[in-house]
Formats: C-alpha cells, sequence, structure tokens
C-alpha cells in the first residue's frame, strides 16, 4: 500500500484510474467496509483518501477508536492500495466545498468516488454527495445495520464509553483495542495476591466506560486472556487519571518496557469502591471466575 501525506495547497495526482473512497475512517467499522468492498466492484485500484488527524477541531484532543497506526494496518488488510492523507490545519479547515473539488479531488483524478449517503465535506460541512455527482461518477452506499441503524464512529464512541462493548466489536468487526507499553505501577496486585501488567496508554484512545473486562492480550507476539480492569482503582491508592492494568491468566513473566495490545471483549461490572482489601479481593476472585466462564460463551466468537 503506497501512503501519502499532503497538505491542501499540495495535493497528490495518482497516476493510474482509481476508485477512491471519501471519509474520517475512524474506527474502520463495518460502515467503511463497506466502501472498499464496493470498490472492489470496479477494476480500478482502490484508495482511501482521508486527514491525519480529526477535522472537527484541530485544538482539542482526539478520542480516536482507530489511531492512525492501526488504522494505516487494518486497510493494507482491506486489499486498499492508495492511503491518501490531507493534513489538517486552519487552511483546509476553512477551505470551501468547490475549492475542496478543484484543488484536491479533482488533482487526485479518480474514476469512480464512493461515500456514504450523508458524507460532507469543506467547510461547515457544506459540501455534498449531489455538489460531488456535479463534477464525478458518484456511488452511494447505504450505510446501516441491523433494524436500519446507522453506523457511525461517534455511536462507536458512545458505546465503548458507555461499557456496551460487544454492541461496539459488533460493528467495529473486532473487539476494540488500545496499545500501550508496560510500566511499573503501584503493586495494587501484589495487594491481592493477583500479578498485574499496567499498561501505559500511548495515544489519545476512547477511554472505555471505568470497570472490569474479559480481555485478550499480546505480548511478546503471544495472545492470553484476561481480566483487564480500567478506571482510578478507588479502593486502593485512588489516581488522578485513569489507567488499564490486566491480570493476564496463567502468565507470570517479566514485561516491563513491553509493547502491548489489550483487546476488550466482555464488560462484567463497573469499577466501584470497597471497604476494605478483603471485600476487594473476593470481588476480584468472583470476576475471574466469570470471565472465565465468558471464555466458553460461544456468542463472544466475534472476529479477534
Amino acid at each position: 500500500m503506497k501512503i501519502y501525506s499532503f497538505d491542501i495547497d499540495h495535493p497528490i495526482k495518482i497516476d493510474e484510474p482509481i476508485s477512491l473512497c471519501l471519509g474520517f475512517f475512524d474506527g474502520v467499522h463495518i460502515g467503511h467496509a463497506k466502501l472498499i468492498e464496493h470498490a472492489r466492484r470496479y477494476s480500478y485500484a482502490i484508495g482511501v483518501l482521508s486527514f491525519e488527524s480529526s477535522p472537527k477541531n484541530i485544538d482539542l484532543k482526539n478520542e480516536e477508536i482507530t489511531p492512525l497506526e492501526f488504522k494505516k494496518s487494518l486497510f493494507e488488510k482491506m486489499g486498499v492500495e492508495y492511503l491518501l492523507l490531507l493534513k489538517v490545519d486552519e487552511r483546509m479547515l476553512k477551505t470551501s466545498p468547490d475549492d475542496f473539488i478543484f484543488k484536491v479531488l479533482k488533482i487526485i483524478n479518480p474514476q469512480i468516488l464512493i461515500c456514504g449517503q450523508d458524507f460532507t465535506f469543506g467547510y461547515q460541512g457544506k459540501g455534498t454527495p449531489d455538489l460531488l455527482k456535479k463534477y464525478f461518477n458518484v456511488d452511494l452506499i447505504n450505510i446501516r445495520f441491523e433494524n436500519n441503524q446507522k453506523i457511525s464512529s461517534s455511536s462507536i464512541r458512545k458505546m465503548i464509553k458507555d461499557g456496551q462493548i460487544e454492541h461496539a466489536n459488533k460493528l467495529l468487526n473486532r473487539p476494540y483495542s488500545i496499545n500501550g507499553v508496560v510500566k511499573h505501577g503501584f503493586g495494587k496486585g501484589r495487594h491481592l495476591g493477583f500479578n498485574t501488567i499496567n499498561i501505559e496508554i500511548n495515544d489519545d484512545y476512547v477511554m472505555p466506560k471505568y470497570g472490569v473486562y474479559l480481555c485478550k492480550v499480546c505480548v511478546n507476539h503471544q495472545e492470553y486472556y484476561g481480566l483487564a480492569n480500567v478506571g482510578v482503582h478507588p479502593t486502593i491508592n485512588e489516581l488522578d487519571k485513569p489507567i488499564v492494568e490486566v491480570n493476564i491468566f496463567d502468565f507470570d513473566n517479566e514485561v516491563y518496557g513491553f509493547e502491548v495490545k489489550c483487546d476488550f471483549i466482555k464488560f462484567i461490572r463497573s469499577e466501584q469502591k470497597f471497604s476494605n482489601i478483603e471485600e476487594l479481593k473476593k470481588q476480584v476472585l468472583s470476576d475471574i471466575d466469570e470471565a472465565k466462564k465468558q471464555l466458553k460463551n460461544k456468542t463472544l466468537q466475534i472476529k479477534i
């Protein structure tokens, strides 16, 4: 896959016929996959035009479902041949829909544009597919799910925050995941008699609802199941900001400094404050039993 980054004043010209899918593609969810699947109907190379960062507000930290590096790997697996990343700056944000067409899309020169029916572009999102149709061949894709539910990154983001992780995973067609580096923690696991790894988050991910999850962790190229706790652990050493810590089942290796990936599979319970350590320890044992029971639940056998 060829990847090009460019700004609004220096667009990229593709020298072969291309089907170009349009969108921000946060999450690279099943709706986005429909756009790319549709592009395969044509004999042209498949391209995606997206952004290097969220175009909605460059002054705020992103709460991304899929950070850029992960997004790149997903696109490559899906057969995308050209990934065009437009830099987000004030000039880009103030570009009118007509200027976007002539300064960017006309230069790229796609044979066909593919986008969702509610796709918007240009200053204040005033550009619509109807405007695109005046200059290009455009295929509009109905990005809907069960019961005609719209599939959107914002709805998936809300599901993750609300603890509806299974529903979010269904729309992503994979578990929501967070990458980070294992760092030294506060010894909470040792207080309880359980080994845990503390994951320092690399990117501005959407933070899942504070609570306990069945998870799968990839560390040192090996995969393990475990119990993840997201939050500020209010019973012991309450923190100012949340962390992700994982008790990996049947695992006792030293992995400080390792890069790990944590997939959230099933929400077990919300975070709560206990009266003492013994109450917390009893609950963690119960959580581990529940997580192991859920591993045998066939309904959890999604693409992982």
